[in-house]
Order: structure tokens, then sequence, then C-alpha cells
């Protein structure tokens, strides 16, 4: 049963929202999708229980992430100061966009310069990395997916028929 997403910042805030409805992409062939194929879902290939999410995208609001530049200023827009970082703050996202979406473009790029990130003897393996940076990356997020904050008009569920193998 979908429970309708009830968007907060986590306790230790940072790049993931808590209580977002979350989707992975399908993958051309069909029959996968990108939870699936990293291996984020455990039950992969195998649940019977999928399902497709259809959307109007003339009036479904998502920001894309596909560079360093969309995910730091989707940040700047709606910053929450935490531990001298900026991240997200994820219910004042919600009142402007419906869903974040973190493109595998975005997944590879959308991190903090190494240069912004200082070298810090004090942290465990002295280096705070992307996570600790100005910004936080999009290292939390583990594969191309999309946070869905609110639902929009007409947006639909529907169970997937899928062959078997």
């Amino acid at each position: 049963m979908l429970s309708l997403p009830r968007v907060r910042n986590r306790k230790r805030p940072g790049a993931l929202p808590d209580g977002a409805f979350w989707t992975a992409t399908p993958l051309h062939d069909g029959t996968s999708d990108t939870w699936s194929a990293s291996g984020e879902n455990l039950r992969g290939l195998k649940d019977p229980a999928r399902y497709t999410v259809h959307f109007d995208p003339d009036v479904a609001r998502i920001a894309r992430i596909d560079t360093a530049g969309d995910w730091a200023a989707l940040i700047a827009d709606h910053p929450l100061e935490y531990r001298g970082a900026r991240v997200p703050d994820w219910p004042s996202i919600a009142e402007e966009w419906d869903a974040v979406h973190l493109s595998a473009l975005g997944l590879l790029c959308a991190h903090p310069r190494l240069s912004e990130v200082p070298y810090d003897r004090y942290e465990a393996g002295g280096y705070r990395h992307s996570q600790s940076g100005p910004w936080p990356g999009v290292g939390d997020w583990s594969t191309v997916s999309t946070a869905w904050l609110r639902i929009p008009e007409r947006f639909e569920i529907r169970p997937t028929t899928r062959a078997a193998r």
C-alpha cells in the first residue's frame, strides 16, 4: 500500500530526505531498473510486487540533478545549516518541487570539488571528503532514482506485468 510522502529532514540532516516516496529509473531492457541493477533492491527482479509510476511531465515539478551546480543551487535555494555545512532543507524543497530526480550524470558529478573539502586531521580517515565540505555530495543516493516529496496531480501507480524468465 502506498503511503503519501511526509517529507522531513533526517535526525542527522543530509543528502537524503526522510519520508519520501522513492522510485527507480527503468532501464532500456524493460525488465529491470536502476535499483535492481545496482543490487540496492535485495529482492531484485524476483520480487513479484513491482509497479510503474505514470505522471504528467507538464504538471509534475521535478528538480533534475545532472551536475554539481544543479545540486549546489538546490541547496542554496533551500539551505539548512548543519555542523558548519549547508545541507538540503527537504520540507522547504517540498514546498517548491514535487520530486528530485538524480540522473546518472548527477550521480557521478553532483559532489563538491575536492579543492573545496579541507583536510581535517581530527576527522576519522583524515578527509572530510564530500560529506562535510561546503555542501554534501549525493553519495548517499545509491543509484539513479527519484525522491517524490509530494504526489502531483495526474499521478498514477500501476502494477507491472512482467514476462516470465
